[in-house]
């Protein structure tokens, strides 16, 4: 292993570290926003227990794993937004069903960190493009839904959160995107099912699948090779 892959394998753990041990300061800092009437605020200091430590931890560990096994070195630096800020607004979203936009935020500057770390890296400008594109052609799909079903069907959290995924998915080329999407929709639209079953509310958190979807398809094709 030479000493740019080493490194680059580094800083996608300790990014995904660094995600889990921030999160809570971050939390404390966050101020609610304001719910719809009727409704609750997503109480993010009172996220700043244990068990989300544990869970974040848990789910940027499975991340890095997936993204040191299954994707090329060069190519890791377009993982970063979505294993460190896109792994915390999973973990909020599943908690409270609200995204942070300030996780997003920064996960959009990791982003074009991570593009341009990929380039330097030796990542090739063709296979940069693809990403990059796929970024923008999934950020307008889910804007579409969103602005089309009036903001009932995904929130605009979601909107804000799918940049960081599609930069990991577009990584994998329009193949490895379109697997990525669909495990992510699918997981999501099976999780609602679940909790309309089980009684649960509209309110339905979808950002944990969009997430898994890049892990998931980088995983089942490697597993494929």
């Amino acid at each position: 292993m030479d000493l740019l892959t080493a490194s680059l394998r580094a800083s996608s753990v300790l990014l995904a570290a660094a995600a889990v041990v921030a999160l809570p300061l971050v939390l404390l800092r966050l101020p609610e926003p304001v719910a719809p009437p009727g409704e609750d605020g997503p109480g993010y200091r009172a996220l700043v227990r244990p068990v989300t430590v544990l869970a974040h931890g848990v789910v940027a560990l499975v991340g890095a794993v997936v993204v040191l096994l299954a994707v090329p070195p060069a190519a890791s630096p377009l993982w970063w937004a979505v294993l460190s800020a896109g792994t915390a607004c999973a973990v909020v979203d599943a908690a409270t069903t609200w995204i942070p936009r300030q996780l997003c935020w920064a996960g959009w500057v990791l982003g074009g960190v991570g593009v341009a770390t990929a380039l330097l890296a030796g990542l090739p400008l063709a296979d940069v493009l693809v990403a990059v594109l796929a970024t923008a052609v999934t950020t307008g799909l889910f804007w579409a839904v969103w602005r089309w079903g009036g903001g009932r069907s995904i929130g605009f959290g979601d909107v804000r959160l799918v940049p960081l995924v599609g930069l990991a998915a577009g990584s994998l080329g329009w193949d490895g995107w379109w697997l990525a999407l669909l495990l992510g929709t699918a997981g999501g639209a099976l999780q609602a099912v679940l909790g309309r079953l089980r009684g649960r509310g509209a309110a339905m958190p979808y950002g944990p699948a969009l997430v898994a979807g890049p892990f998931l398809a980088a995983g089942l094709l490697g597993v494929l090779g």
